[in-house]
C-alpha cells in the first residue's frame, strides 16, 4: 500500500483516507475517488441553450447538488451532535393559538429571541442543534438536542416526560428526554434530515444550531490508501465510501507515516 499526502497536481485523488478527531474518538473516512475543488464535471458545464439535453443535464445537476446538500447537512449535524455534550433530546411544537404553525421563519426568529432572553436572564447558556420537520398538514415542529436548561425550570408532565413550562407558555407543547447514549443519539438525529423536506422547501436551512459549538478537527489526509485493516461501521453498497468511529489511532501503525 502506498500512502502519501494528497498533492494539488491531480484533478482527482483516489483511495483518500481522512482522520478527524471527534472529541475523545476519531472518525475515519475512506473515499474511492475525490474530485479536487475547482473542477466541474464536464457534462454539467455547458448550459448555454434550452435544448432538451440541456434541461436533462440541469435536472441531473440539481439532483446531484440536492443529494450533496443532504449528505453534507447530515455529516455536519452528526459532527455538532457528537462533538458536544447534551442534556436532552427535545421535541418542540407550536400551538396555533400562540403562533402560526405554518410560518417557520417567524417561529425561528421568535425562538431565537426566547433562547437569548433565557440565557441572559437566567445566566445559563442554552446550546442546541434543531431540525425542522413538517406534520402531514404542513405545520412545523422541531426535533433536536439541547443543553443549558436549568433543572428548576423543568417538570414531569402527565405522560412521564420532562416539560419546559416557559416554552409551553410562549409557543406550545414540548417534551425532553435525558440523553442515554451520546453516540446513538448523535446518529439518530440525522434521520430527520430528508430529501422530502428539502424538495418541498427549497432554500430552507436543513438544520439550526447555536453559535460556538465544538467541531471536529482534521488530523491527517492521505491518498492511494487501499486497506487499513479496521472494521468499518458503514460501507456504501457501491464501495465508494467507508466510515468508522474508532477509540484510538493504532491502525496508523500499519501505515508509513507518523504525525
Amino acid at each position: 500500500m502506498a500512502c502519501s499526502p494528497v498533492s494539488g497536481s491531480q484533478i482527482r485523488h483516489y483511495g483518500v483516507l481522512t482522520v478527524r478527531q471527534f472529541g475523545p474518538k476519531y472518525k475515519v473516512t475512506w473515499l474511492k475517488s475525490v474530485r479536487q475543488k475547482g473542477y466541474e464535471l464536464a457534462e454539467f458545464c455547458d448550459s448555454s441553450d434550452e435544448s432538451v439535453q440541456d434541461k436533462k443535464q440541469t435536472s441531473v445537476r440539481n439532483d446531484f447538488k440536492l443529494a450533496n446538500n443532504i449528505s453534507r447537512a447530515r455529516s455536519k449535524v452528526f459532527e455538532y451532535a457528537f462533538c458536544n455534550d447534551w442534556d436532552y433530546f427535545i421535541t418542540l411544537t407550536i400551538n396555533p393559538a400562540k403562533l402560526d404553525r405554518y410560518d417557520l421563519g417567524t417561529y425561528i426568529k421568535a425562538l431565537g429571541r426566547f433562547i437569548n432572553n433565557y440565557s441572559t436572564v437566567h445566566h445559563s447558556r442554552i446550546r442546541y442543534v434543531l431540525i425542522p420537520e413538517q406534520h402531514e398538514d404542513g405545520a412545523w415542529h422541531m426535533h433536536g438536542l439541547v443543553s443549558g436548561i436549568l433543572p428548576k425550570h423543568l417538570v414531569v408532565n402527565s405522560h412521564g416526560y420532562l416539560d419546559f413550562p416557559l416554552y409551553v407558555k410562549r409557543f406550545g407543547l414540548c417534551s425532553l428526554g435525558p440523553v442515554q447514549s451520546h453516540e446513538k443519539v448523535s446518529k439518530y438525529i440525522t434521520k430527520y434530515i430528508t430529501k422530502t423536506f428539502s424538495d418541498g422547501n427549497p432554500g430552507q436551512p436543513l438544520y439550526y444550531c447555536s453559535k460556538g459549538l465544538n467541531r471536529s478537527s482534521v488530523l491527517c489526509t492521505f491518498d492511494d490508501v487501499a486497506d487499513i485493516g479496521i472494521d468499518w461501521d458503514f460501507v456504501h453498497p457501491d464501495g465508494y465510501c467507508k466510515t468508522a468511529m474508532v477509540d484510538d489511532l493504532g491502525f496508523l501503525d500499519t501505515m508509513c507515516l507518523s504525525f
